[in-house]
C-alpha cells in the first residue's frame, strides 16, 4: 500500500469524478453539474425519484440538459 500508483497515460476519468464519486461509484444522481463553466449543485431530487421511475428519468434527462460535462 505503500508503494506509489502506477501511471497510465491512456487512463481518462470524468472532469467531475471527485466532486459526483458516489454517481461514478454507485451510480446514485450526481450532486452537482457544471453550467457556464461553474459546478452548482444539482436541483433537488423529487420526492418520488426512487419510487416512479418516469420522475426518475425526466430528471435524469434534465439533469443531462444541464451538465456541461458529459
Amino acid at each position: 500500500m505503500l508503494e506509489p500508483t502506477a501511471f497510465s497515460p491512456e487512463w481518462k476519468s470524468a472532469s467531475d469524478a471527485a466532486l459526483n464519486h458516489d454517481h461514478y461509484l454507485y451510480g446514485s444522481p450526481k450532486k452537482w453539474i457544471k453550467v457556464k463553466g461553474e459546478y452548482v449543485a444539482a436541483p433537488p431530487l423529487p420526492e418520488d425519484y426512487y419510487e416512479n421511475r418516469a420522475s426518475a428519468a425526466a430528471y435524469d434527462q434534465m439533469l443531462r440538459q444541464m451538465d456541461e460535462t458529459k
